[in-house]
């Protein structure tokens, strides 16, 4: 059982986000109560329908949040980075974890009991706007991903997420963060599917790859496919 108490973990929560603002104090009264917990490749850290008894900080790894069908088909809603916090919203209403979440490669998290956080934005009336901020860009995120899953095609789905990651990155060559099957989840269509769009984007000009490196050679031909 993981130990409660994470003294040095203050250093961690001072990254993220929702965090920054507090007080050294503040961030050494939250790493008191915090637990650190590692996760392996594709292990899961809650399944969908679990009671939400805390927020999760990624502070090293990669982790995807998701949905399965009652046929077995998987949708990835959202992939996190570090240093993130995630499953806020459910957490703080009190309610259960909308979704599955599931390291995607081995994970670092800080475990922040649901007690702690509301007694913090109790505290600091702040960390209530940054809340409502993190859930404003959860909920468009999810909007646009219902917009693109029923209304575009796989190739407008693939050159949003290839121009948003080089948007991200803040460069044109990247490496992709996700493997092509985590790439068809979080995209609603194949692994081969996939294969295929990157083959046509390549011979049309627009890209080149060698593996999981993606160079983008005309980001505005591929935001043409984004607006179309």
């Amino acid at each position: 059982m993981a130990a409660v108490g994470c003294p040095e973990c203050a250093t961690d929560l001072a990254q993220v986000p929702l965090f920054e603002d507090l007080s050294p104090n503040d961030l050494v009264r939250l790493a008191a109560v915090v637990r650190r917990r590692h996760y392996g490749r594709e292990a899961v850290i809650f399944l969908h329908g679990q009671r939400a008894d805390g927020v999760y900080i990624l502070v090293d790894g990669q982790v995807k949040l998701y949905r399965t069908s009652a046929d077995g088909r998987q949708q990835t809603l959202h992939t996190v980075s570090p240093p993130s916090a995630f499953a806020e919203a459910p957490v703080f209403a009190g309610g259960l974890f909308p979704a599955s979440a599931m390291a995607l490669r081995a994970s670092e998290c800080l475990f922040l009991p649901r007690a702690e956080l509301i007694e913090q934005v109790r505290r600091h009336p702040e960390m209530s706007l940054r809340l409502l901020g993190s859930m404003s860009q959860r909920l468009q995120h999810f909007v646009r991903l219902i917009e693109d899953l029923s209304l575009r095609e796989v190739s407008a789905r693939l050159a949003r997420y290839l121009v948003d990651e080089a948007h991200r990155v803040g460069r044109a060559k990247f490496r992709l963060a996700l493997s092509k099957g985590e790439l068809a989840h979080q995209l609603g269509t194949t692994p081969e599917t996939i294969s295929r769009t990157f083959s046509k984007f390549r011979d049309e000009g627009l890209l080149d790859t060698s593996g999981k490196l993606v160079h983008l050679l005309d980001a505005e031909r591929l935001e043409g496919f984004v607006q179309a």
